[in-house]
């Protein structure tokens, strides 16, 4: 967080000869007061995660030293070679767009090898995968030379990727990278035939199902694209905590039904959900995804008590201290704040709920028949999908006005159709690439049959949704700062809330007067 922070803003950075032995210093002595309990037990985790920041700011240091010369060279044509690390979607079917690594240039470009570069090359009808080898001639610019980037490229430069290859033309077939790499760009190209096996006729809703299962979005029709944006759904196509969560849970009771040991399990559930991280193309949601799945379920099966709380951070200091600028892209903002409001206050509001019910419902339990058990079975799923969803609208609001310029007021009642929705269709889609690998044909063609009914009326209910007036409506902060700070009180509500189990009812007011009050006061100020 700190490396990013210094990153971001361009601060000084601390010298090796000194952070190095500093960090390895806090380190040391965090374990050594831990062990020995010289010190209260408080102490020991400042200590440790300053010298864990520290160290993460000298690798970040380390592996993004751009020569100052960059900045005064024109853009011109070069020649690389480079290996391809993630793909973006191209409306282009003939251009390969995505994020390399340079790995072999001419020799007044050999500083360029091994930073991070953007690539857009011309690739015809090969099917290109990520950890390939690409020799192209191009033409290469320095973003931060630029006087008016796009947003994009504001991005680009945001994320540590300065350099941009585009026009570029393949000059020799690509080259496969490691035997790992090969095997995953199989098992991708594996599980997109499965999906595909008996859905020639519903190629649009082929063209969903894949998008929600994978991530592929480059296949999506330009109606259904600008269906998605409108309706702010797009968010189903990003490879995120809701499909690695499925996938994750799905092979949980996989393990629980064949009766395998809770300690194997783990790791073997773990394995197939980072296979299928990597199948998807590894992209920054999907590794944070894996990386709060990795602790939950670890935290669950090898200690007795893990609060999931605490999982969730100690997943954001391990990607943070992976790749420090990720604290700045809107993506790890708005996953940690959506789910940090679920766990501390989604969660806990939908127990209060169960649990007066359960309360007042006790002297009839004895004379329920099986229409009252099924009634009350039925309330609790729609009660703890309403309250999960309206815990992630109210934690994303801030974010979404800030990056996406937008409220959605019914994305409450909306998301609680969809997500359930799509979880279905995500679970579909694992058998039907689990039945393709065995390979059970007949048992893959059906598991794609199913839902193409729920496609179906997710596309109904879209088309409906945007007729609708004040469905979505355009917002924007007069100051940046103030969605961050909205964000830092909405948690910190939480937090001073969390474990109070809602005896009072303004502790669960509270957090969503103080979000609709900024959001309040920032209308204000702009009428002024």
């Amino acid at each position: 967080m700190i490396g990013g922070y210094i990153a971001g803003h361009q601060l000084p950075i601390l010298s090796v000869w000194i952070g190095i032995p500093v960090a390895g210093i806090f380190i040391i002595l965090s374990l050594f007061y831990l062990r020995r309990k010289f010190l209260r037990s408080s102490l020991w985790p400042i200590l440790f995660l300053l010298g864990v920041c520290i160290a993460s700011l000298l690798y970040y240091q380390q592996s993004h030293i751009y020569p100052e010369q960059w900045a005064e060279l024109p853009a011109r044509e070069a020649h690389l070679t480079v290996k391809v690390k993630r793909l973006y979607a191209s409306q282009d079917l003939n251009v390969t767009k995505g994020i390399a690594e340079v790995t072999h240039a001419e020799d007044h470009l050999k500083s360029l090898i091994e930073f991070p570069i953007f690539f857009s090359i011309e690739t015809a009808d090969l099917q290109i995968h990520r950890g390939q080898y690409l020799e192209s001639k191009g033409v290469l610019s320095y973003l931060p030379a630029k006087d008016s980037p796009t947003l994009f490229e504001k991005y680009l430069i945001g994320q540590s990727i300065p350099l941009i290859f585009n026009r570029a033309v393949l000059q020799e077939a690509p080259k496969e990278g490691t035997l790992f790499e090969t095997f995953i760009s199989h098992v991708r190209q594996q599980a997109i035939d499965s999906l595909g096996l008996g859905m020639d006729p519903y190629q649009d809703e082929l063209s969903i199902y894949r998008g929600m299962m994978l991530g592929i979005k480059g296949g999506l029709s330009e109606e259904n694209k600008e269906l998605f944006i409108r309706t702010g759904t797009l968010h189903l196509f990003a490879i995120s905590g809701l499909h690695v969560g499925i996938v994750a849970v799905t092979w949980a009771g996989i393990f629980l039904v064949l009766r395998i040991p809770k300690k194997v399990s783990v790791f073997l559930g773990l394995t197939l959900v980072y296979l299928y991280v990597e199948a998807t193309g590894a992209s920054p949601s999907a590794v944070r995804a894996f990386a709060m799945t990795a602790f939950f379920w670890l935290g669950q099966s090898l200690v007795r008590q893990m609060p999931p709380f605490q999982a969730l951070v100690a997943s954001a200091v391990v990607v943070l201290n992976l790749s420090p600028t990720q604290l700045f892209s809107a993506g790890f903002q708005l996953s940690y704040t959506v789910v940090s409001g679920i766990l501390l206050w989604g969660i806990p509001f939908y127990q209060h709920l169960r649990d007066r019910r359960q309360r007042s419902q006790l002297q009839k339990e004895r004379h329920q028949n099986t229409l009252t058990k099924l009634s009350n079975k039925t309330w609790e799923v729609v009660v703890s999908t309403f309250c999960i969803s309206l815990s992630a609208t109210l934690a994303s609001a801030p974010l979404s006005i800030l990056y996406f310029g937008l409220m959605a007021p019914f994305a409450v009642c909306l998301n609680m159709l969809l997500v359930p929705s799509a979880s279905l269709i995500i679970i579909a889609g694992l058998f039907s690439i689990i039945s393709g690998f065995l390979p059970w044909l007949a048992a893959t063609a059906f598991f794609n049959h199913g839902p193409l009914l729920l496609i179906s009326l997710m596309g109904t209910l879209l088309d409906w949704i945007v007729t609708l007036p004040f469905t979505f409506l355009p917002m924007h902060w007069t100051w940046e700062g103030l969605a961050f700070f909205t964000v830092l009180l909405f948690i910190s509500a939480l937090l001073l809330g969390h474990g109070c189990k809602f005896r009072k009812g303004w502790l669960f007011c509270f957090p969503v007067v103080l979000s609709a009050g900024m959001i309040f006061l920032n209308s204000l100020i702009k009428s002024f």
